[in-house]
């Protein structure tokens, strides 16, 4: 067998291909592919992590490149993609290695030092090599970089990664597991914590997102498992103080509820007409800037009433007999989309949709 086609029936093998003068039109993930940026004696957009990089020409005497130097050199660039941006990407090399030299592509998604893809790459007389790599089906931000074996010589003119179209990867998602508390998951291996639970988000919609617990009894003793929110868009559950949630705030299980009952996502008063008093209704409290559309009132019995006595719970000064709820805590606002406690607009953001802050009432509030 030649020397030909031995390396095209390698590129079979690994699912890579010899392109010519194709180019993927997606969008790009990678600063400065063709190493034309050099602050110096270094790359502007690379860093170095490990050896030394020479700029030198490449195919072209007029074009310049990155040489490799060392027996052991890797480049890498992050970048801020996340799965809602680059299901699939299209990975592209223009490259010459002598024998001896060895090139990878890792990828080290959520940028975190675990490297979960790692392909190599054989390069040689400027082949231009591309291929298809189908991302997990979550992840924030990621890591590329270029890892040189060998004391041979290694030459790049160019490294892409565009954006491609779903259809075009057809092998499986990466595996990206030991997701932190929040990430969204399918399985709980995917998870650090070891439980992937489904929440009942404000009672709108489910999510699946890696947490602490999924009941009570997964916690310590005097402990409650809890809806809570971290660095990641969606909540998870965690162990915390029993009764830590007030009227109104995001919740899973009665336990983390002050009021004792978690009703359609919220902290309430009652689930029904037989948990209030004799006469009493249970009903969502009128909000008072919240936009009712989104169901985020809680619910209360007789809420808006003016029949509560001084001391007694309240969201709203239409609550007391004396007209007036203490709001010394402050107001309740919640995300429509998540119920996460917020101040403003930009907090709310899911999936790069924007979520608006809503104001449901006064937060623990007690009648005067």
């Amino acid at each position: 067998m030649t020397r030909a086609h031995a390396f095209q029936l390698t590129l079979t093998v690994l699912g890579i291909t010899v392109l010519s003068g194709y180019s993927s039109c997606g969008e790009d993930l990678l600063a400065d592919p063709g190493f034309d940026l050099w602050c110096g004696e270094d790359l502007c957009s690379w860093e170095v992590e490990q050896g030394q990089v020479e700029k030198v020409p490449t195919w072209d005497e007029r074009d310049e490149g990155a040489s490799l130097v060392g027996p052991e050199v890797a480049i890498s660039q992050s970048s801020t993609a996340t799965w809602l941006d680059a299901q699939c990407i299209f990975f592209t090399l223009l490259a010459d290695e002598d024998p001896g030299a060895s090139m990878s592509l890792e990828l080290d998604f959520l940028d975190d030092g675990s490297v979960e893809y790692d392909q190599e790459i054989p390069a040689e007389e400027w082949e231009n090599i591309g291929f298809h790599i189908t991302t997990p089906d979550w992840y924030e931000g990621l890591r590329f970089r270029i890892h040189k074996t060998g004391d041979e010589r290694a030459v790049i003119a160019q490294v892409r990664a565009q954006v491609a179209p779903s259809e075009d990867c057809v092998g499986a998602p990466v595996v990206l597991d030991d997701r932190p508390d929040g990430a969204q998951c399918s399985a709980s291996t995917q998870c650090a914590s070891g439980v992937c639970a489904t929440l009942d988000v404000l009672g709108q919609w489910e999510a699946e997102s890696c947490g602490a617990c999924r009941l009570d009894t997964d916690c310590d003793t005097g402990e409650a498992c809890g809806q809570e929110y971290g660095t990641q868009e969606l909540p998870h559950l965690a162990c915390g103080e029993p009764s830590r949630h007030a009227l109104g705030e995001a919740c899973q299980h009665d336990g983390e509820c002050s009021t004792g009952i978690c009703y359609e996502g919220q902290c309430a008063e009652c689930d029904g007409a037989t948990t209030c008093g004799e006469g009493a209704i249970c009903d969502r409290h009128p909000a008072v800037e919240a936009d009712t559309d989104r169901g985020l009132e809680p619910y209360m019995c007789d809420p808006a009433a003016g029949l509560r006595a001084a001391g007694e719970r309240c969201l709203d000064d239409a609550d007391c007999l004396s007209g007036s709820c203490d709001d010394h805590l402050g107001s309740l606002r919640l995300c429509d989309s998540t119920g996460r406690p917020c101040d403003a607009d930009e907090e709310c953001t899911l999936w790069g949709f924007e979520g608006t802050c809503q104001r449901l009432g006064v937060y623990q509030g007690t009648c005067n």
